[in-house]
């Protein structure tokens, strides 16, 4: 199996919350290299593209912030999934899909 074939099937494999750790890594590594490229701007003098930069900046680290709420939210979720045991999960779902009767 080549290269290309594995690097597919593990893509196919990722759970959401391995996607938005991802994106996390991600987020973080692009605010880094926009704050490098405005502190540059900023010492060449140029004012006109410095703002614009703050701008990407600044709605970058907004959607990290949005990533990481949902990171949180997904985390947070799947620990209560595993706590719980399946036949109570099991009986939630069942009062759900009947209206609200636990016994039909």
């Amino acid at each position: 199996m080549n290269k290309w074939q594995r690097f597919k099937e593990g893509m196919k494999n990722l759970t959401p919350a391995q996607q938005l750790h991802g994106q996390l890594v991600g987020y973080i590594g692009t605010t880094l290299g926009l704050i490098l490229a405005w502190v540059v701007m900023l010492f060449n003098r140029m004012w006109y593209f410095s703002v614009v930069m703050f701008f990407a900046i600044w709605l970058n680290v907004i959607a990290y912030i949005g990533a990481k709420q949902k990171y949180d939210s997904l985390c947070s979720m799947m620990d209560e999934i595993k706590e719980k045991p399946l036949e109570q999960t099991y009986t939630e779902v069942n009062v759900y899909e009947n209206g609200g009767k636990e016994n039909v």
